[in-house]
């Protein structure tokens, strides 16, 4: 072997080591990194807000969320996806994404807590529209993304509750008998605040009668 080969021999070996190096230092490219990745409510007001959610997504939509007070709010949540090396990661799946409180009993059907649209070339996605869901939360929310939280941020201060009292994701009898029970127990039950406006009323029978029977689609 001559000279001229083994100088050959070695160049190509560096060379394969060095492509070897990229792809290694690549391969957590298309990584959503939940600690550089940041979530916020698209339009400022004082939390917390409360959104109606309903297994058949019949229910507001995040821009017609409730303060205590009755005012309707938008509460659209923003979240951006940013990788380790600090890039948007574009065009992730919306089927990929849900949001995750940290607390209560909130259930989803299938996607039903999908954002509305993949990420876009800034990296954002966002929940705007009607959820498919049933539990309630007064627990912070984050979104997730295959199942890992975006941890930048403690949470937002948007709480759930449903008609589906259960979170079995049908709006039944079972349902109705604990509304009932909340109803006549003159001890505040957030569960059954449907209209959200500090006390379990007439006012929180409208939405249990307009979604009765409603369950995934």
């Amino acid at each position: 072997m001559n000279a001229r080969t083994t100088r050959g021999m070695i160049a190509a070996g560096m060379c394969v080591a060095s492509l070897a190096g990229a792809a290694a230092a690549r391969a957590d490219w298309g990584i959503v990194d939940p600690y550089l990745s940041t979530v916020w409510f698209s339009t400022p007001f004082s939390p917390p807000a409360t959104l109606l959610v309903v297994p058949d997504g019949s229910g507001p939509g995040f821009t017609a969320a409730r303060t205590i007070n009755r005012q309707i709010v938008d509460a659209t949540v923003i979240a951006r996806a940013i990788n380790d090396m600090g890039l948007a990661e574009t065009s992730l799946q919306r089927e990929e994404w849900s949001l995750v409180w940290r607390g209560g009993n909130v259930v989803a059907c299938a996607n039903g807590l999908a954002p509305d649209h993949d990420t876009l070339a800034d990296g954002t996605t966002a929940w705007s529209t009607p959820p498919r869901a049933g539990g309630q939360s007064q627990a912070l929310v984050r979104p997730a993304w295959l199942g890992q939280q975006l941890l930048s941020t403690a949470g937002l201060a948007l709480q759930v509750n449903s008609p589906d009292l259960n979170g079995d994701l049908v709006v039944d009898l079972l349902d109705v008998a604990r509304f009932a029970q909340d109803f006549g127990s003159g001890v505040y039950q957030f569960r059954s605040d449907l209209s959200y406006d500090g006390v379990v009323n007439l006012s929180d029978i409208i939405p249990m009668v307009q979604h009765y029977g409603a369950r995934c689609p």
